[in-house]
């Protein structure tokens, strides 16, 4: 009878919202997709179609578990996550230039991606009782373990695209509890410590130039500007209203690179310019408004926490990708959420809102 009621609940109480922003979001994402494919014949939209009907039953079955029951689980998925990064150093072999995927049925699955999800709930176990208004520097140890671990690992694939956006989980809970002014000052010295470290020791040289030129790409434009140009260009010739679906010019002739993941903003902007522009950027943050309104209506901790940190992560990856397709920041391999293909994450995406949802479901159905 129990479990009768928890079903009516769960419908009755569904926030249709949270994933009617989501699942615009996705459907636009094959509308491009399948405009790339009418250019180059690529199965880029069939594939994310599949993925997105997977997405949704991880959404629904995610949706139904209690939050606290998934946090409670964290440190053992932490330690399987890090397990499975040294796994793909060992034994995977080289995709695309690193060791980031595991083959599962002719697929290949990023655990980094999921990892941040994992990282998300174990810091929000770890901070669940946190009672001061700011992070000391024992917080701040914790959180550069917690994060760090997994950062390297992947650094080591080499995967730097992913591995930057770890740093959105640490910046959404500096926004979340803020930082006392000796910490503001460690946190800088730390950053610059590490860039040093990194430009000297774990950048390529092609990830060096790409950050040299990006404040004037037009100094190397047939090579490390050359993205940027494109993407530029492909934006700018959409104009207020687009040259139509289907019409995009730069797809088909292929001066655009990574059309399908890293730069599909710019297709999506060459047919439907600004106009689009102003429809897409609207679902994203009615999406952002309806995670806020979850994670702040909640009178639960570690909820809230919970949340919090997954409304960061996908919102400061929106906000990089627009900023890289723009040319504002160099190139870093950061997708647009739920626009870009790829099925770890768009799959990582859905357990996300699933979380959400369930957050949700904990405060009006009581699961």
């Amino acid at each position: 009878m129990r479990r009768h009621l928890k079903e009516s609940s769960y419908w009755k109480y569904f926030n249709y919202s949270l994933l009617s922003g989501t699942l615009m979001i996705s459907l636009i994402s094959l509308l491009v997709l399948y405009s790339i494919h009418t250019a180059n014949h690529s199965s880029y939209y069939k594939k994310q179609a599949l993925f997105l009907l997977l997405g949704l039953v991880l959404f629904v079955l995610v949706s139904r578990i209690d939050p606290h029951r998934l946090i409670s689980f964290a440190p053992y998925l932490y330690g399987l996550f890090l397990l499975s990064l040294l796994f793909l150093l060992v034994f995977s072999p080289r995709i695309a230039g690193a060791k980031a995927w595991v083959g599962i049925g002719g697929m290949g699955i990023q655990p980094s991606e999921f990892g941040k999800i994992i990282v998300i709930l174990l810091i929000a176990r770890v901070f669940r009782d946190h009672d001061s208004q700011t992070l000391s520097f024992k917080d701040i140890l914790r959180l550069g373990t917690i994060t760090g671990a997994p950062v390297l690992l992947i650094m080591a694939q080499p995967d730097m695209g992913t591995a930057v956006t770890y740093s959105f989980i640490l910046l959404t809970l500096f926004i979340l509890l803020g930082l006392k002014k000796e910490m503001v000052l460690l946190l800088v010295l730390s950053i610059v410590g590490v860039s040093y470290l990194g430009w000297n020791f774990v950048f390529k040289d092609y990830q060096k130039e790409r950050v040299k030129v990006f404040m004037h790409p037009e100094s190397d434009p047939l090579k490390y500007g050359y993205h940027t140009i494109q993407s530029k260009i492909t934006i700018g010739s959409g104009g207020l209203k687009g040259k139509g679906y289907l019409q995009g010019t730069q797809k088909g002739m292929g001066f655009l690179p990574a059309q399908h993941t890293d730069f599909i903003l710019s297709v999506y902007a060459e047919e439907f310019g600004f106009l689009g522009i102003l429809f897409l950027f609207g679902s994203y943050f009615f999406l952002f408004s309806q995670i806020y309104g979850i994670a702040s209506g909640t009178e639960d901790v570690e909820c809230f926490l919970l949340g919090s940190l997954l409304l960061g992560q996908i919102f400061f990856q929106f906000l990089i990708n627009v900023l890289v397709s723009i040319g504002k920041l160099p190139v870093a391999g950061i997708t647009l959420p739920f626009m870009s293909y790829g099925g770890s994450s768009l799959l990582t995406l859905f357990i996300m809102i699933g979380i959400i949802e369930g957050i949700h479901m904990k405060k009006y159905a009581g699961q």
